[in-house]
């Protein structure tokens, strides 16, 4: 079933990376994953803060597994299952669609730049992901042997794939993006809801706390970068007298 949802979601990405202009598109992703090759001091520096979090992170893994295990609820199992979905990709990219749809009507264009920002920062987020868990393979926390790490494989066993956390990648990939640019609540309810999905990813026994931090700064490193890209791609809803339609168009 794992394989079924993750072959949906991947091809789903695919045929809207070719909707919204191969080339362009191509050319944009591909500058995420060589970033590292235009770093600078500063960003070297925040990069070695980020392994230093993500490993001090692996020492709470256990301890923090047994106490959420230990002290579980209805209310917490219930508060997982609600939220659980808010980090799904399939999920969330036909709930950006709908909004970016909402916003052209709306013809509120921070909306829809935002929408469109969040679905590029997702895509990234979690391609990033992907190639992570089959590079290291993690065993779950519910395996027996849960501390082993298998190494680089394409095995899609997904009692395998612990590390980092897609849901958790994907929610703050989102909520990052809407933060950043909306002023006020909206802030803390993006990241509050975020949060909620890492937990619930703990809660249900499906990763560990440095699965959820390793995928919650790549999220965050997603969003940022795309933020700071200038956006190509819109949609322009038409409805006069004479015809109605959907117009895609580029900007170079």
């Amino acid at each position: 079933m794992n394989k079924i949802v993750l072959f949906c979601f991947i091809f789903l990405n695919v045929t809207i990376s070719f909707a919204l202009d191969i080339k362009d598109e191509t050319k944009e992703y591909l500058s995420f994953y060589t970033a590292p090759l235009k770093w600078k001091e500063k960003d070297f520096a925040r990069f070695s803060l980020f392994l230093t979090t993500v490993t001090l992170s692996f020492m709470l893994d256990e301890d923090i597994k047994e106490y959420v295990q230990k002290n579980k609820t209805n209310f917490t199992n219930k508060f997982s299952a609600n939220v659980r979905s808010l980090g799904s990709p399939i999920y969330d990219t036909s709930a950006l669609s709908f909004l970016y749809l909402f916003s052209r009507l709306k013809e509120d264009k921070k909306l829809s730049d935002s929408t469109i920002i969040a679905f590029k920062s997702m895509l990234a987020a979690n391609s990033l992901v992907l190639g992570l868990k089959l590079f290291t393979h993690r065993e779950r926390p519910y395996t027996e042997n849960r501390k082993k790490w298998n190494g680089a494989s394409l095995s899609l066993n997904d009692d395998n794939l612990s590390f980092p956390s897609g849901h958790t990648a994907t929610a703050f990939s989102i909520a990052t993006v809407f933060a950043k640019r909306y002023n006020g609540i909206v802030a803390p309810i993006s990241y509050f809801l975020a949060t909620s999905v890492a937990f619930s990813r703990i809660n249900d026994n499906k990763h560990y706390f440095s699965d959820t931090i390793a995928s919650a700064l790549i999220g965050y490193y997603s969003a940022l970068f795309f933020l700071n890209k200038k956006q190509n791609f819109t949609i322009i809803i038409e409805k006069t007298k004479k015809r109605k339609g959907v117009l895609f168009s580029w900007k170079f």
